[in-house]
């Protein structure tokens, strides 16, 4: 049974109290090995979660969820066991480059694998063996971007692989730029034509603010505007024309960030929000408007002390909640999302101790309908929390940014955006009532 879910400004524009929103979370097959510090990356309807560190040591293991199928396979081991790996996806190929194991160093190794062909190709090279890489994909092109070599010096080096030239075991398809500073624990996010490439430190500097950006369709790079706060190892993501780069370390003696830097692709500008806490491996996705930083430690050291909890920030509102918590306090799990459940995969629950616990984040239903501004100053929105299941009987509607008057919802068996008084009807045919009317509370 499915119900078309809307509000309408003739009613002022609907709200129901209601307790942070616990969204439907549900457990999917664990891992086949527990791990952390995972690299995960989607390519089409493909997550990869691969390599990372176990409680004995690196790992060559690829974890793959199909969304068409909803099944999840292991594939044949990189060709190396690591941890600190770039991974992106580009053409063909989904590419896990570079990554340090202890006792033997860091590789210069790029393992890649075609999803077409569902074999792994010959691997390719970095110019340079390294791990902790910042990498991300615009047009056409891979970025491996800085890392740290055995010898532990922080590199400027940017590994650029252009699929349109050959395979990644052609060298003439590899070609080396550079950032503007050599660092490591570089966050890396593509928007429209741009590479950014964000924070990190050389570990003489403790952390830098420094983003460099590399436009694709210029073939040019430039230094953009700075992080609000100097950090390294923070977690990012991308939605539509924003590059979102979330907490991290601030310095060498322990101290976390809060800061959530958002940059514009379009008008090339930083804006900042916080997290309720500061933390560092944080895992962070987005399923349309809304990203999700879930889990991260609070504290580093040689236990770190990892968290259950998941914020949810809608770009398109500005708006902060709660999604409920994760059911194992964890740090540096492997984030990523397909279709319209996001995954997060393994991590660190202790210092030492790793688990393979995949859970998975599901919206319920889907915001179709626009709205318009009300007497609030902001246009009401809606959501939903709880179970889809009529069985379950714990779904719970929620609408914010609306003025505290009298409300009601309602449901129809049609999707509609019809012009109605002030705003819009978004549902007929069949109108029913849920509820009786109340009166908002608190917007």
């Amino acid at each position: 049974m499915k119900l078309a879910l809307t509000c309408t400004a003739l009613l002022a524009a609907l709200a129901l109290g209601a307790a942070p929103a616990q969204a439907q979370w549900s457990f999917d097959t664990p891992l086949s090995q527990s791990r952390g510090e995972i690299a995960s990356v989607t390519a089409g309807n493909l997550t990869f979660h691969a390599g990372g560190l176990t409680s004995t040591g690196p790992s060559d293991v690829v974890d793959v969820y199909d969304a068409v199928s909803d099944t999840w396979s292991v594939l044949p081991p990189l060709s190396v066991p690591r941890r600190g790996i770039g991974a992106t996806a580009v053409g063909n190929y989904v590419l896990f480059a570079g990554g340090g194991f202890p006792g033997a160093g860091q590789t210069p190794t790029v393992d890649a694998y075609n999803p077409v062909t569902g074999q792994w190709e010959q691997p390719g090279m970095l110019s340079q063996a390294r791990s902790q890489i910042g990498a991300t994909s615009v047009g056409g092109k891979a970025f491996f971007a800085g890392g740290v070599m055995t010898n532990g010096v922080a590199v400027s080096t940017v590994d650029v692989y252009d699929s349109t030239v050959g395979p990644p075991s052609m060298p003439a398809a590899w070609s080396v730029m550079n950032l503007s500073v050599a660092r490591v624990y570089v966050a890396a996010e593509a928007v429209g034509n741009l590479a950014v490439f964000a924070g990190g430190t050389d570990f003489v500097t403790p952390t830098f603010d420094t983003v460099d950006i590399y436009d694709s369709s210029t073939n040019t790079w430039s230094v953009g505007p700075p992080l609000s706060q100097a950090r390294a190892e923070g977690a990012s993501t991308t939605v539509g024309n924003l590059a979102i780069f979330a907490g991290g370390r601030r310095d060498g003696a322990g101290t976390l960030s809060d800061v959530v830097d958002i940059f514009d692709g379009q008008t090339l500008t930083m804006s900042s929000h916080l997290l309720t806490a500061a933390r560092v491996g944080l895992g962070v996705t987005a399923i349309g408007n809304n990203v999700l930083f879930a889990s991260g430690a609070t504290m580093i050291g040689p236990n770190p002390t990892g968290t259950t909890v998941v914020e949810r920030f809608n770009v398109g509102t500005g708006r902060w909640d709660s999604v409920g918590p994760l059911s194992i306090a964890r740090a540096f799990s492997g984030a990523a999302s397909s279709g319209d459940r996001a995954y997060f995969a393994g991590g660190l629950d202790t210092g030492t101790t790793t688990t393979a616990t995949v859970e998975v984040y599901a919206p319920v239903g889907v915001n179709y309908c626009g709205a318009t501004q009300n007497s609030s100053g902001a246009a009401a929105t809606i959501d939903a929390s709880g179970s889809a299941s009529l069985a379950a009987n714990s779904l719970v509607l929620e609408a914010t940014d609306v003025p505290n008057t009298a409300f009601l919802f309602f449901q129809g068996s049609n999707q509609a955006q019809l012009p109605f008084g002030d705003g819009f009807l978004c549902t007929t045919g069949g109108l029913v009532r849920l509820g009786q009317v109340q009166i908002a509370s608190g917007g």
